[in-house]
Formats: C-alpha cells, sequence, structure tokens
C-alpha cells in the first residue's frame, strides 16, 4: 500500500457515520453512570458496615481490632468535608 493513497484525517472524520458514533457515545455514558453509581453504591454499603460494625462493638477477629479507627474516621471526615458535610 502506498503512502499516496492513505486518507487524511480530515477525509476519515467525513466517512464516520454519525449514528454509529451518537450510539457508541450513548454506551460510554451509560457505562460511566453505571460505574459512578455502583461505586457510589459500593461505598455506601462500606460505610454503612463499618459504622454498624462501630456501633456494635463488634470486631473481625474477636479480641483484635483489624481496622485503624482513628485513620477511618478522619478519612470519613474528610470524605464528609470533600461534599460538603
Amino acid at each position: 500500500m502506498s503512502f499516496a493513497h492513505l486518507p487524511s484525517p480530515l477525509a476519515a472524520l467525513r466517512h464516520l457515520d454519525r449514528d454509529e458514533l451518537r450510539y457508541q457515545a450513548s454506551h460510554v455514558l451509560s457505562a460511566i453512570l453505571f460505574h459512578l453509581a455502583g461505586g457510589t453504591a459500593l461505598l455506601t454499603l462500606a460505610i454503612t458496615a463499618y459504622v454498624a460494625k462501630r456501633a456494635l462493638g463488634l470486631d473481625i477477629v474477636p479480641g483484635v481490632d483489624m481496622l485503624p479507627d482513628a485513620e477511618i474516621e478522619n478519612a470519613l471526615a474528610g470524605l464528609a468535608a470533600l461534599f460538603g458535610g
């Protein structure tokens, strides 16, 4: 194949199927929204489980505190400050 016959980037853009591009963009947008919603749900579930653990005084391993509570509480306070809470 000769380099003289390669289409320029502008010529390649003229041949894009707008419907196909719109279809792909909608799928990318739905994937982004799915991951944002799923990540938010998982973060909410993890925070709820941690708060329940603290409220009930449970340990993951009885007699050994495996989670650094002070660091987690600082991270939660930072997260709340980030979202204006």
